[in-house]
């Protein structure tokens, strides 16, 4: 076996392992994240939706392939925003926020304006949210991966029980 074949296997195995887009018995599930995710784009419906089972489940192929079949919607594109953040990469407010602006396109609005505090990105960001109209704005959507990490960026803002 050469080291080119070598590097072909890795490749095919890794491709398998992180790409998968494969789902098997969730065609119930598929369709209910469908469902919800274009009635939020199409209709303006304010939802929120939380996915939760064992690592491996088939929480991230799920949404991926559902965002993969919104994406062939010709306008699904220009109506929302998609915003990805992952506990692993965004390990503090600043870069969580830095992410979403970017990822909003919203980094041309701040003209490279350094804010000092958590406090300022946050009301940066808000008002830019709320500035569109209904007929005229677009639904963002957040995904959120290996959302208990977000917890450990500022642990004060964990919930508490009597929450």
């Amino acid at each position: 076996m050469t080291n080119n074949d070598i590097i072909k296997i890795r490749k095919f195995l890794k491709n398998r392992l992180l790409c998968n887009e494969e789902l098997f018995g969730k065609e119930t599930e598929k369709n209910q994240v469908f469902e919800l995710l274009h009635r939020t784009v199409v209709d303006g419906e304010s939802n929120s939706m939380l996915l939760i089972g064992p690592s491996g489940a088939g929480k991230t192929t799920l949404v991926n392939k559902v965002l993969k079949e919104l994406q062939l919607i010709k306008t699904f594109n220009s109506d929302c925003i998609i915003v990805k953040l992952h506990g692993l990469l965004h390990t503090d407010d600043r870069l969580a926020l830095r992410s979403i602006t970017f990822q909003m396109n919203l980094d041309n609005a701040v003209d490279d304006k350094v804010f000092g505090s958590f406090a300022e990105n946050l009301a940066f960001l808000l008002a830019c949210l709320q500035t569109g109209e209904r007929h005229s704005s677009k639904s963002v959507i957040f995904i959120l991966e290996k959302f208990d990490l977000f917890q450990s960026i500022n642990p004060k803002q964990s919930i508490s029980p009597s929450s």
